[in-house]
């Protein structure tokens, strides 16, 4: 993927379209054996990068 896919309008709404199904309850249950109870986690660090 180039640097610039996420500089243009056309790009942007191609990744909405491709990411609006994406659900992450499997990762988070992945997450739950490593996570102690109560954990809590700031950010997954998905998507872009480019907010």
């Amino acid at each position: 993927m180039m640097n610039d896919y996420y500089k243009t309008k056309e790009s942007v709404e191609e990744y909405i379209q491709l990411a609006k199904d994406v659900n992450g309850a499997a990762l988070i249950e992945k997450l739950k054996v490593f996570l102690a109870a109560h954990a809590a986690v700031i950010e997954i660090g998905t998507g872009p990068g480019a907010d």
